[in-house]
């Protein structure tokens, strides 16, 4: 599992965005009981939100605050309900969404993405309050920059060496998914990298 989840982080993150967007866009489409039956199917026990972007912007960019509100947290709450049924059900959950460390703190031209990285960490709190004495855990993960392809092609003069590495986000993403952490809920947990 732990391979199978460094790997999602390190290459199939565009993987995680599919399954995001599609049932997004069920949920839009109005047919979001479609995205409840398949985790349901499914089973789902565990969710790890590992989709979301990045992107810059003045505070006044509406077009692309929007976008990265869409980006970001429609792909963690749309799939984060439709779990919530056969979790409910089974009274076990363990829920873990990747934010990110400006959720806390916004920089120049990171309106957008601020707002919507800090509201996955509100949702977080939220749910976390809704569903703790159901068996369920909502946690988040507030990375700084992640060691990925991506983000060598668009920075190719920083030192990739003090990025998190996909595999200390996988561990603590792993940790918060296990029984050991089942007292740990509505917590926004920074990893930081060596930055």
């Amino acid at each position: 599992m732990f391979e199978a989840l460094v790997i999602t982080l390190r290459e199939g993150i565009e993987a995680a965005l599919v399954i995001g967007i599609i049932l997004t866009c069920l949920n839009r489409g109005g047919r979001g009981h479609l995205a409840k039956a398949v985790f349901a199917g499914l089973g789902a026990g565990v969710l790890a939100s590992l989709a979301g972007g990045f992107g810059t912007g003045s505070a006044d960019d509406i077009p692309k605050i929007e976008s990265l509100w869409q980006q970001n947290v429609a792909t963690v709450i749309v799939p984060g309900a439709a779990c919530l049924v056969p979790m409910r059900a089974r009274g076990y959950g363990r829920i873990v969404s990747v934010a990110a460390g400006s959720a806390l703190k916004a920089g120049r031209n990171t309106a957008g993405y601020a707002m919507a990285k800090g509201a996955v960490v509100r949702w977080t709190e939220a749910l976390a309050a809704e569903t703790k004495d159901q068996g369920i855990t909502a946690n988040a993960i507030l990375p700084a920059t992640i060691d990925h392809p991506v983000n060598r092609a668009k920075m190719p003069k920083a030192d990739p060496k003090t990025w998190v590495q996909p595999e200390e986000a996988a561990a603590l993403i792993l940790f918060l998914t296990s029984t050991e952490a089942s007292g740990i809920t509505g917590a926004a947990i920074p990893i930081t990298g060596r930055v």
